[in-house]
């Protein structure tokens, strides 16, 4: 007896879709395996709780040869004509390589149906597609979605989700250490960052006397200019020397967040905080910063009150002390409270699982020569 493959059907369809079962009440489409011509996962959800159902390629409860379908298009009977549901905003894709996304599907009375899209051919372009062009369409991979999404930055503009157009993409006109000022009020400010269509600021604000950081849109650029490098725009400030080096790796104190310097000019940082991102800072307020040390510094343990582990090797337990000093030049050169000396020392705080163990700590930590 022939039978309809409605995991065929089904591929492409968004997850949540719901369906009408002959077995069960609210019975949702979840996804397919891997080829399509295994099971079909479903789940229902009966008193908000969520419980997983599998039929059958053909819809049907189990393989028995005689088994019906049990499985159909919500309101339906059978899957005569079904069509995968695409809505507004759905990134679709063809079997013939194009991607698009869809900005209207509308309905005659003749059941003709147009798809508004954006279609991926190296260039942006608004195409009516037939109902019938419906079959060769599937939701876009993410593979797909990125192909289409480079053509359209390549074309200058950005897809906005939310109002479901094209946007023109705008180009920074400053770049990161720019002083602009504002051409209505004068007041002037340093570009210390460019992310996502904005630019991280920094001005000096006389009511609190004290530097403050915002963001300023890239659609509000044109209301500033660059301040002009001239004699008469300088003033004489007290010569502050910088007190960390490029490639410094610094963090404000009280926060794990990190910064390596890339550059140091103009009385100012600059420094990456990961691959995306980059800012600057006034060495003005390098004081409010410290050094990331490669390995921990011993001379931040205070005589007689940092709790510390010791031990002379690895076969040895870590044991509890109190700091007392360290004398360079000496193979056992930590000292506790008591006069006992050991070749190797770390902070009791971070390390407590060490206690009365042989494991190694982590490399931060040692700094005694292996």
């Amino acid at each position: 007896m022939w039978k309809i493959n409605v995991a065929e059907l089904l591929k492409g369809c968004p997850s949540g879709m719901e369906l009408d079962c002959t077995m069960y009440e609210n019975l949702y489409f979840d996804s397919l395996n891997a080829d399509y011509y295994g099971t079909i996962n479903c789940y229902t959800l009966i008193d908000g709780i969520k419980t997983s159902i599998n039929f059958t390629k053909y819809g049907t409860f189990n393989n028995h040869i005689g088994a019906k379908c049990v499985i159909f298009p919500k309101g339906k009977t059978t899957w005569e004509g079904f069509q995968i549901p695409f809505k507004d905003g759905d990134i679709v894709a063809t079997d013939l390589g194009s991607v698009f996304i869809l900005k209207s599907c509308l309905e005659d009375k003749i059941h003709y149906h147009s798809y508004i899209g954006v279609t991926c051919c190296n260039e942006i372009q608004e195409k009516q597609i037939p109902f019938a062009y419906k079959d060769v369409c599937h939701l876009a991979t993410e593979e797909e979605k990125e192909k289409l999404f480079k053509v359209i930055k390549d074309n200058g503009y950005k897809w906005n989700a939310e109002t479901k157009t094209l946007e023109k993409l705008i180009e920074p006109k400053f770049k990161v250490g720019d002083k602009v000022r504002h051409k209505d009020d004068k007041t002037v400010i340093t570009i210390t960052g460019i992310k996502d269509d904005y630019y991280f600021i920094q001005f000096y604000n006389i009511r609190r006397s004290d530097y403050q950081n915002e963001k300023v849109s890239f659609k509000d650029q044109d209301k500033y200019e660059l301040v002009p490098n001239d004699f008469n725009n300088k003033t004489l400030e007290k010569l502050i020397e910088p007190k960390f080096n490029v490639g410094d790796r610094i963090r404000r104190k009280n926060s794990n967040e990190e910064y390596t310097i890339i550059s140091i000019s103009d009385y100012t940082y600059y420094y990456r905080l990961n691959e995306h991102c980059t800012g600057s800072l006034g060495i003005k307020l390098q004081d409010d910063y410290e050094l990331v040390h490669d390995k921990f510094d011993i001379n931040t343990l205070v005589p007689f009150e940092s709790r510390v582990l010791v031990r002379n090797d690895e076969k040895q337990f870590w044991m509890p002390a109190f700091w007392g000093c360290y004398s360079k030049g000496y193979v056992r050169s930590f000292v506790v409270t008591g006069g006992n000396t050991f070749e190797q020392c770390i902070p009791y705080e971070g390390n407590e699982h060490l206690l009365g163990k042989t494991d190694n700590c982590d490399e931060y930590f040692k700094t005694w020569k292996n």
